[in-house]
């Protein structure tokens, strides 16, 4: 008889997967043995590299037990908001009719940061002029002065305010260096139409007129003359021709710098004369402390504070008469007399005159057509002034002078740009000549250390 086969017994009795024992016993990452212990790691991160906007951080674990990094724990850190500047950056100016627009700059990266950006509010002075009128001077004589002009965005008329503000040239430890004022050439001079020759509307001719004023102190520049006679600095007005020195040159009308070759006051250079009155340093042939205001032994004509100087250059023709008699075109050449005059606050202190041997000095030449006439060609433009020059200067140790000038012109005309006139208190104030260094408008030499 056979057994039923629902009673058949199962080919393999298999344990449920969930009770299977494991096949070994790992420790967390964390705490894996090394050596003689298991790591245990400090609480805090050690950040390594700081994250930025622009850069990943870096970040992890020491051990409390040997101190070295945990590998586990080491991981990146996810980049930061962007670091914005202090101040702002201005990206559209504010104007009399229009916002303006401003943003901070990241720090790290450079790059706007959207949610810094802000409006500026429109600035009602905030004008654009391109066309100025001066409506008052501003020189050493007026303090201050004004100009207006219409704004080409609102159409107002606006009214800008200016302050007078002289030139400052700074001397120290100079090898026969040169400092120089303005420089005009006579290019600039005569432009817009002028001209020095005499035609039907000016017959005499235009004159050269050379001025500036000058913060004046005998000690100003205490410059160190051990270079010897060759090299002594001196102060010069000079008309040249290029960088050519050697042309028609004014002296000082104070006196030279100590030490210099040349220590006086006023005069032309001799070298340049053929005739007229006698050449060199002189007042109608006398002392140099004749010279009204320059200082000398009259105690009621300081030199120190503002003196105002004036050079006139006069040119005519001496011979015209046979200039135009001549048959043969420049057949007949042309003379001339060429007379400069000085003024020092007012004063005509002399002049000299004749024919300057040098044509550079010339103001126009003058040439004969052989039917009548004359034709006149004024100098070329190479032509150069320079109102004011310190020369060969070679300073002492711990010493600095300041050249102090204001209102410098080289005009072609009849008259000065300002009245060449003495000028009393003109400013009440300091000048900064540089950083950390003022100077009263009493004095303008001062002792600088190393």
């Amino acid at each position: 008889t056979a057994a039923p086969a629902t009673t058949e017994a199962p080919a393999t009795t298999e344990a449920p997967a969930t009770t299977e024992a494991p096949s070994s016993t790992e420790a967390p990452a964390t705490t894996a043995e090394i050596g003689e212990h298991v790591h245990v790691p400090e609480d805090e991160y050690f950040v390594e590299v700081e994250p930025t906007c622009i850069d990943l951080g870096l970040r992890y674990k020491f051990c409390k037990i040997c101190g070295d990094i945990i590998p586990e724990t080491i991981e990146e850190m996810d980049y930061v908001d962007h670091e914005p500047e202090d101040d702002y950056d201005v990206l559209v100016e504010p104007t009399c009719i229009g916002e303006g627009l401003k943003v901070k700059l990241c720090k790290v990266c450079g790059q706007p940061i959207d949610e810094t950006y802000e409006d500026i509010d429109v600035d009602p002075d905030a004008h654009e002029v391109l066309e100025w009128e001066m409506t008052e001077a501003v020189d050493l004589f007026h303090h201050t002065g004004s100009r207006e002009g219409v704004c080409t965005l609102c159409g107002d008329t606006v009214v800008e305010v200016i302050k007078f503000t002289p030139t400052v040239k700074t001397c120290d430890t100079q090898s026969r260096g040169q400092y120089y004022a303005n420089e005009f050439t006579f290019a600039d001079v005569l432009a817009g139409g002028k001209h020095f020759y005499p035609n039907e509307d000016d017959p005499d001719g235009n004159d050269l007129f050379i001025e500036f004023s000058i913060l004046w102190n005998e000690t100003m520049l205490n410059l160190d003359g051990s270079k010897g006679d060759s090299y002594g600095p001196y102060c010069a007005s000079r008309i040249t021709k290029g960088g050519d020195m050697s042309n028609l040159t004014y002296w000082s009308g104070t006196n030279n710098p100590k030490g210099s070759w040349c220590p006086y006051a006023g005069g032309f250079e001799g070298a340049t004369l053929t005739g007229g009155s006698p050449a060199g340093m002189m007042k109608n042939n006398g002392d140099y402390s004749d010279y009204p205001n320059i200082g000398g032994a009259d105690p009621d004509h300081p030199e120190y504070g503002w003196h105002r100087i004036g050079i006139r250059v006069h040119q005519e023709v001496t011979n015209l008469q046979a200039l135009k008699d001549d048959k043969t075109a420049d057949a007949t050449k042309a003379q001339y007399k060429i007379t400069a005059t000085v003024y020092f606050d007012g004063n005509e202190i002399y002049s000299v005159y004749g024919d300057f041997s040098r044509t550079e000095n010339r103001l126009y030449s003058a040439t004969s057509t052989g039917d009548g006439n004359v034709n006149y060609t004024d100098i070329a433009g190479d032509r150069c002034v320079y109102p004011f020059i310190i020369n060969s200067t070679a300073a002492k140790t711990d010493t600095t002078a300041y050249i102090i000038l204001a209102d410098e012109y080289a005009t072609c005309g009849t008259s000065f740009v300002q009245e060449v006139e003495r000028v009393s208190d003109p400013v009440e104030a300091t000048f900064e000549v540089e950083d950390g260094v003022e100077i009263p408008a009493a004095m303008y030499f001062q002792e600088k250390a190393d």
